[in-house]
This record gives structure tokens, sequence and C-alpha cells, in this order.
């Protein structure tokens, strides 16, 4: 239960991953570019990189105006799909701690 209680925390409160972060990147060796730009108040990293089964795929990173990942994108040709959406992620983890904690409720009784 601890666990569940973490992670909801984490999602609600942790930038999970900043900015600097994916600057670092940069430095690897599979990566060919990362590049930040802003949309209205959004700002989104792009990173062009070669996967583990030697694709390239780039990825976009939105972040909200304190820095905290909201959205992350990955797109392979035309293909664009989303690999992370905080709002949705936080609500599986508040419904599997509901599920968990009602499921150690029946077996107390």
């Amino acid at each position: 239960m601890k666990e569940y209680i973490e992670n909801i925390y984490k999602l609600l409160h942790s930038p999970l991953v900043t900015p600097y972060n994916l600057l670092e990147n940069a430095k690897l060796p599979n990566y060919e570019y990362v590049n930040f730009y802003k949309e209205d108040k959004v700002l989104i990293s792009e990173m062009k990189c070669t996967l583990d089964d030697g694709n390239k795929a780039i990825f976009y990173y939105h972040f909200d105006q304190d820095d905290n990942l909201q959205y992350v994108y990955m797109s392979q040709g035309k293909q664009k799909h989303c690999v992370f959406n905080r709002h949705l992620e936080t609500e599986k983890m508040i419904s599997k701690y509901q599920k968990y904690s009602s499921s150690e409720k029946n077996i107390a009784i």
C-alpha cells in the first residue's frame, strides 16, 4: 500500500524528469539532437535518437510552467503516439490503490 501512495505522491508533486535531465541525453552516443522550444506556455523538448532495435525515433517531452513533465510523445515515421500522460497515469495509480485498499478491507472482514 505504501508503494501506491509513494507513486501517487510522485505523480502529483514531482517533476519526474526535468528539462535539464533531458539536455544531458545529448551527450549519449545514440542521440542525434536535443532541442527545446515553446508552444504557448508549454516547454517542449524534442529529441531524436536510435532505439535499441536500431530504429530511429523522435520523442517530444511536454513540460508545464513549473517544469513538471506532463506528456511524452514518440514519433516513428508518420506514426506519433502518447507514451506518457501524467494525468492518466495518476488516475491509473489512484484506481490501483483504491482496488488494493478495498481488497485489503475485504480480507480484514
